[in-house]
């Protein structure tokens, strides 16, 4: 069986060594391994080329810089693996990922495997391994949609989603790829949770277990961790395409929690980079009417409670007030 491995790449020489070195040194040899450099304007690029002058089973495609989603659906159109498996590019792998993961999807006959991953600190060297999360075992259908309408979206007990929210740690049968790709066009925010629910709702199976193979990096600087005044625009297009994607109604009360988590999270980023309160509330008040429902907050453990009656009730001088004694105290 061929797997192909896309990995796109953008501004990652820091990094980029590491991660392919981890994926050409994989136990299993079978791979198509196509790497995108989405217009890197530092020496990516270069290091694409030098690798496949190296080894033959790697393709690289130079593109100007569209963007993650694009750039892995041009490799896809390029590549002919049964089975596909997406890498970022400043990330590596344990060297019995493809080979454990190829060998059980196989065994268990299903349309997805999904490992789980080791939160990697690049500053401190630091490596902690992430909740597991979904439990262990062989979903078939009416697994996948009890984990999708329980708590896929938002887990109020963990304040995280039950599946990973990201593309990486997972081998996906080649037919169900397009599909993801495509529900991703046009986001730039929360993109890979909204094709992994597209995914589920397609999927016949699915194998998770329990083996920690993939290595995700955090930086001191991460894209996600970063304000822009268009943040409350790509939380808004998210959440829109969660909307269109769910006829059967699995999130209707997920949806709006994790709608207020999401834009506490852009309000307390806005007030640490110093934008206005009144600025801070007319949006707020902007993305709050596009809420589907009005979320209920006794089912809420108390601290998400207090975000709510934050966002709610545009409370974000409170949460101006508390940052600076933060400050001021060192805490």
């Amino acid at each position: 069986m061929l797997i192909s491995v896309i990995v796109p790449v953008y501004n990652a020489e820091k990094y980029l060594r590491t991660c392919l070195d981890s994926i050409v040194n994989q136990t299993y040899k079978n791979l198509e391994i196509i790497l995108v450099d989405d217009g890197s304007t530092d020496g990516s690029g270069a290091i694409c080329d030098e690798y496949a002058d190296k080894d033959v089973r790697i393709k690289v495609i130079h593109s100007t810089n569209k963007g993650v989603t694009a750039a892995r659906i041009n490799a896809f159109n390029t590549s002919s693996g049964d089975y596909i498996t997406f890498v970022d590019a400043d990330d590596f792998l344990d060297c019995n990922m493809f080979k454990k993961m190829l060998d059980t999807i196989m065994e268990d006959n299903t349309d997805i495997i999904v490992c789980q991953y080791i939160n990697y600190d690049s500053k401190t060297k630091k490596q902690e391994k992430s909740m597991l999360r979904p439990p262990i075992g062989i979903y078939y259908k009416e697994d996948i949609v009890c984990l999708v309408k329980k708590n896929f979206l938002y887990n109020e007990k963990t304040g995280m989603a039950e599946m990973p929210p990201f593309l990486c740690a997972k081998l996906i049968k080649r037919e169900f790829v397009q599909e993801i790709l495509n529900v991703e066009v046009g986001l730039s925010y929360n993109e890979d949770q909204v094709g992994i629910f597209a995914l589920l709702l397609r999927i016949n199976s699915m194998s998770i277990i329990q083996d920690y193979f993939y290595y995700y990096i955090h930086h001191s600087v991460q894209a996600t961790a970063v304000y822009t005044d268009r943040l409350w625009e790509r939380i808004a297009d998210s959440m829109q395409r969660f909307r269109e994607l769910d006829s059967s109604n699995y999130l209707v009360i997920q949806l709006p929690q994790k709608c207020f988590m999401m834009l506490f999270e852009c309000t307390t980023k806005a007030i640490k980079c110093g934008i206005d309160i009144k600025t801070v509330n007319k949006e707020i008040d902007k993305y709050l009417s596009s809420l589907p429902n009005t979320i209920d907050a006794k089912f809420c453990k108390r601290k998400n409670k207090i975000k709510v009656f934050i966002v709610k009730y545009r409370m974000t001088n409170a949460l101006k007030y508390i940052f600076f004694l933060k400050k001021l105290f060192g805490h």
